[in-house]
């Protein structure tokens, strides 16, 4: 393992082997403690996280197979890495518990979620490919909360506009609610039937912190507004239904980069998931445009025909 280490064209691929081994393991190990301490209603203040990771330390060394002064070394960076994520707390603005649908209560932000918090925190851009019911929501809301976001735009199908706003809401305490209520609410949707003006009075910069719902069938681009197409795209029908015209939607571009998001979230992203469609041009525009300081991506099914649908989703990143 020492000479091959020598050979730089080997020594790097190696290492990533390596490395996704070992976040693997330790990863599972984690995943079933923290399943252990939800069960048992352990308060997270409470865990002796140190003690636990030298336990994980020594069952993912056995599984390196030796130690080796290049595999301790890897294996001291990974385990310091999880070391900065299980101390990622929940945010004081969001409630340090939730019930599903099912009415099982999940401690926030689970192992899944501190994982995300803490890559975007250093990436700045991620997609949580996350299957239903998994978190995707409530992990990219925590996220925007962990890197202290004040305007964040919220990117999703019509459909599910009502549904956000109401699921969004329920993840906040009471007083950062009642605290953004001299503002008009935390969270605001524009949606289709609106003027233009009725949209521009929604992204009116406020001093508080503000989460915008838009849905992908306003999103605006100079290129797609002043060029016709057939209008087909990958989401619901529902979601190419506006009455703001392709001219109105050129002033709605600046108007979006003028609001200053800091943070966007583009929900059911595999949508977009083609080349040169109509769909996929107005994201990449708006990211452009918007050029936030963190971008999370999310879809329970980011491949969901081939492969080479996560390409697009890939560049954005």
């Amino acid at each position: 393992l020492q000479e091959l280490m020598e050979i730089e064209s080997i020594r790097v691929p190696l290492e990533t082997i390596l490395r996704m081994g070992l976040l693997k393991h330790i990863y599972q190990q984690l995943f079933n403690w923290e399943k252990l301490q939800v069960k048992s209603g352990v308060s997270e203040t409470s865990l002796d996280f140190e003690a636990y990771l030298e336990q994980v330390r020594r069952g993912a060394l056995s599984v390196l197979g030796g130690g080796s002064s290049i595999k301790m070394k890897l294996l001291g960076k990974v385990i310091d890495e999880w070391k900065q994520i299980l101390m990622i707390s929940c945010p004081k603005s969001l409630n340090p518990t939730i019930a599903d649908r099912f009415g099982v209560v999940h401690r926030v932000p689970s192992l899944r979620q501190k994982v995300g918090m803490y890559m975007v925190e250093k990436d700045h851009r991620m997609l949580y490919a996350w299957y239903m019911g998994l978190g995707k929501t409530l992990g990219a809301v925590a996220t925007a909360e962990c890197v202290k976001a004040k305007n964040i735009l919220y990117v999703c199908p019509n459909r599910l506009l009502d549904e956000m706003k109401s699921k969004i809401e329920s993840y906040y305490t009471p007083a950062e609610l009642k605290a953004a209520e001299k503002d008009g609410g935390l969270v605001h949707i524009i949606r289709g039937g609106m003027s233009l003006d009725e949209i521009r009075e929604k992204l009116t910069d406020k001093p508080g912190k503000r989460i915008t719902l838009l849905p992908y069938s306003l999103l605006p681009s100079r290129r797609a507004a002043e060029t016709s197409g057939d209008g087909e795209e990958d989401g619901d029908r529902e979601d190419l239904e506006t009455e703001i015209s392709p001219e109105e939607k050129i002033h709605l571009i600046d108007d979006l980069k003028q609001a200053g998001f800091d943070f966007i979230i583009a929900d059911e992203v595999h949508n977009v998931k083609k080349p040169r469609r109509k769909q996929t041009d107005l994201l990449f525009d708006l990211v452009r445009s918007c050029n936030p300081q963190h971008l999370v991506l999310a879809s329970g099914f980011p491949t969901p025909n081939h492969p080479d649908d996560i390409a697009a989703q890939a560049r954005l990143l």
